[in-house]
């Protein structure tokens, strides 16, 4: 008579834990998402639409977004060569070069004040996930001083 041998999953347990821990991730990703705080547009029959902002130009843009990126980046092009070709002795083309330096000044700044915070945010939120993981340990430290050293 032969004797049922049982059968021994041979996985420490490690597997379960890190599908436990991503799904953790995941479900706390979902929930905090930008996209779950806007509202759902629904039709007269319930169905959810797309919002659109019902405009000519907005649907353009839409369809047509690599054409328009690339017809900006050629004007812009044009005008560094025609700026760079300039020939002028009354001073008229430095006043221009000083309004467009300005522009780009401007652009560059308020890129920083975005981009800056962006960053800041996401490492919190990358650290009050690994604290609620218990693996934060010694990186929240050094995470914070590298990025107030570069920032300061």
């Amino acid at each position: 008579m032969e004797e049922a041998i049982p059968v021994v999953d041979k996985t420490d347990g490690e597997d379960d834990i890190n599908r436990r821990t991503s799904s953790m991730r995941s479900s706390v990703r979902k929930k905090n998402s930008v996209a779950n705080l806007e509202p759902l547009i629904k039709d007269d029959k319930g169905d959810v639409v797309e919002k659109t902002c019902g405009t000519r130009f907005c649907e353009v843009m839409k369809k047509q977004q690599i054409p328009i990126v690339l017809l900006a980046a050629a004007i812009g092009i044009g005008a560094g060569i025609g700026l760079a070709m300039w020939e002028d002795d009354t001073g008229t083309k430095d006043t221009v070069l000083l309004w467009v330096e300005l522009l780009g000044d401007l652009f560059l700044r308020g890129l920083r004040c975005v981009v800056l915070p962006l960053i800041f945010v996401s490492i919190a939120v990358s650290v009050m996930d690994m604290l609620s993981l218990g693996e934060a340990g010694s990186i929240v430290g050094t995470t914070i001083g590298l990025y107030m050293v570069r920032v300061g």
